[in-house]
């Protein structure tokens, strides 16, 4: 289930910096903005998610070896 919402953050903040760019180019900058803040915010969240992954992981080896 962690892995699955760590790539589904990732996912999102590609998404969102592509339409980013995009609106940005073909629209007023200020269009691509919003989308911008929810790229950085997805972009944390996966950060975030994938930081919790490895800790875990961590600790599951941890048990196994002892």
């Amino acid at each position: 289930m962690i892995n699955f919402l760590e790539k589904m953050w990732l996912m999102v903040a590609i998404v969102c910096l592509v339409l980013a760019i995009y609106k940005s180019i073909f629209n007023h900058y200020t269009d691509g903005l919003y989308f911008l803040m929810f790229a950085v915010l997805a972009t944390a969240l996966w950060l975030l998610r994938r930081r919790m992954r490895r800790r875990m992981e961590g600790f599951q080896n941890e048990e196994e070896s002892n």
